[in-house]
């Protein structure tokens, strides 16, 4: 075997593990686990209503701890039939709710879903809600990106 085919084929394996090695590191911006725990959702709740109420609220933190912005678009539980994002504004005394198409959290930020502020409105409850029962929300983000969590359902806080 001569000199020069021994270092061809070192040439060529070493190639292919460079490779190799290059795919592995991307690999957590492919996997859908990656970029899920780049989203973190902290105390999500929603509050209790009567049972002839037809609508509540959701509430919760999102915290963006990618590079990107994130975009809310919409959520999915089984309790409700639709819902809307909503900013509460105060304007001479006067409260009012103003409908907001999807919820943008920057890199870094951490955006606070909380009474008097913005919410999220479930509408058209179809389920009682009890006080102390846990309900899934799925919270869906463009770029085909979803988080599922438990909102526990409380008096208020």
């Amino acid at each position: 075997m001569s000199l020069s085919f021994v270092l061809q084929k070192m040439c060529h394996y070493t190639s292919r593990l460079a490779v190799f090695f290059c795919l592995l590191n991307l690999a957590p911006l492919w996997s859908d686990e990656g970029s899920e725990g780049k989203v973190i959702i902290e105390s999500p709740w929603i509050r209790s209503v009567l049972p002839v109420q037809k609508t509540t609220a959701l509430y919760l933190s999102i915290e963006n701890q990618s590079d990107e912005t994130l975009t809310l678009i919409d959520i999915e539980t089984p309790i409700a039939k639709r819902d809307m994002f909503h900013e509460t504004i105060e304007k001479n005394g006067i409260a009012s709710m103003r409908h907001r198409d999807f919820l943008d959290i920057l890199p870094g930020e951490k955006l606070e879903l909380s009474p008097g502020g913005l919410h999220i409105m479930l509408m058209g409850l179809v389920h009682p809600i009890t006080e102390g029962n846990t309900v899934p929300v799925v919270l869906h983000f463009r770029d085909s990106l979803s988080k599922t969590v438990e909102a526990t359902i409380i008096q208020n806080r």
